[in-house]
């Protein structure tokens, strides 16, 4: 063991061997040689400062009772060996170079900050303090399911780029504000913050589980501002996405109430995306694929609107017991509404080159001319419902159209 209230420093283009338990004020080693750690703890009353390599030789907690600076931990050349290592300070952890071990914990109060290019481990990494990235990092872990878990259980800020890759659970549990994210495809995302914020583009490879009502959004222009769901997204909560650039929804999604900014546009390559509430939809938008979108809410409260441009030569369904408002030019395969709620349209132009099958009661707010290039059947536009509004109503298809139900509007004409 070694103790005493009092300062080391160790410098030796050697080896530094601590082999056992380490309780003094104040320690530091040179940067020529090597640091190895075989003690259970390391504990000091102010900083520690490693600017060797470090090899951990047994699993070990390093910690200083010091405050603010004076309990500064700093890690400035790399870390590695198969084992845990726990950093305990109110001060600064700073991992200044690549880190490779087996599991990394810090605690709550203090912070750290990564100037290292990767953070590697075989099993967790959990960051209780909050996390300032000073280089352009990558943080992985090849553990299996929960052994994999990255958690980061504070904030996490710095305009760096920041890639994590695990098969576990990825866990952003308080606020972020970095350059860039992206996580890998094997594992998971969970989000328990209220913010995600780049200043570029955010991709999400992962199945993704919203923990709490959350709002991303990027600063970057035109692809720098792209947000992209890669996989599933789930969770009972509302996620609100605001960027100028291209917001991808890739996978099914099943959340509680969606909404995105007029700014930047919106691609869905998504089979379903459902909510229990509200969707709104204020940048134009372009399928990908044949999609049904769904709301299980209750009046108003189901509402589904397209606030601008829908385009994509797919087909799209839209069921809902709320309103439908379709408010800018529609220009896709096809087009279906379910029977329950209502269907307002604001748009000049819905244009289809496959059916059209209003099943909702429809309202003109606005004169609207509806096309089909559809042949025989696949040009038929349907009202199953009533149709109203002081409006003008032009259909030109060579298929049939047909009027199910009471029209009452200001004027109708039909094509030859």
């Amino acid at each position: 063991t070694l103790t005493g209230d009092k300062t080391l420093t160790v410098n030796t283009a050697g080896t530094t061997l601590f082999n056992d338990t380490v309780n003094i004020a104040q320690l530091t080693t040179d940067t020529p040689g090597a640091v190895q750690i075989n003690a259970a703890t390391v504990t000091t009353s102010g900083t520690q400062t490693y600017n060797d390599p470090i090899t951990l030789l047994s699993n070990t907690v390093l910690s200083s009772t010091g405050a603010a600076a004076l309990g500064n931990i700093s890690f400035n050349s790399t870390i590695s060996g198969a084992k845990t290592l726990a950093v305990n300070t109110a001060g600064t952890t700073l991992f200044n170079d690549n880190v490779n071990i087996a599991q990394l914990t810090t605690d709550a109060p203090g912070a750290v900050q990564i100037n290292a290019a990767t953070v590697t481990t075989s099993g967790t990494q959990t960051y209780n303090d909050p996390i300032t990235l000073l280089s352009n990092t990558v943080i992985s872990s090849t553990g299996a399911a929960a052994l994999g878990n990255i958690s980061f259980n504070n904030t996490l800020t710095g305009d760096k780029t920041l890639t994590v890759n695990t098969a576990g659970t990825t866990l952003f549990d308080k606020a972020v504000s970095v350059g860039q994210l992206t996580t890998d495809a094997p594992g998971f995302v969970q989000i328990n913050a209220p913010t995600v914020a780049t200043t570029g583009s955010q991709t999400y490879n992962d199945a993704l589980t919203l923990l709490s009502d959350t709002t991303m959004t990027s600063a970057g222009v035109a692809a720098a501002g792209n947000i992209s769901f890669m996989k599933t997204m789930d969770g009972a909560k509302t996620l609100a996405v605001n960027t100028a650039g291209t917001t991808l929804f890739n996978d099914t999604v099943n959340i509680a109430q969606l909404t995105t900014d007029t700014p930047g546009f919106v691609q869905i390559n998504a089979p379903t995306v459902a909510t229990s509430g509200t969707q709104i939809y204020n940048d134009p938008m372009t399928l990908l694929a044949n999609t049904v979108l769904s709301s299980t809410g209750v009046a108003a409260a189901g509402n589904i609107s397209f606030n601008n441009t829908l385009s994509g030569d797919k087909t799209l369904t839209v069921n809902t017991a709320g309103t439908t408002l379709f408010d800018k030019a529609v220009s896709i395969g096809q087009l279906t509404t379910d029977a329950p709620g209502l269907v307002q349209i604001n748009a000049p132009t819905v244009a289809t080159t496959g059916s059209q099958t209003f099943n909702d009661a429809l309202t003109l707010l606005s004169d609207t001319t509806m096309t089909s290039a559809g042949v025989a059947a696949a040009g038929n536009i349907s009202f199953m419902k009533t149709m109203d509004g002081a409006k003008t109503l032009a259909v030109n298809t060579a298929g049939t159209t047909l009027f199910n139900d009471t029209v009452n509007i200001a004027q109708l004409t039909t094509d030859a």
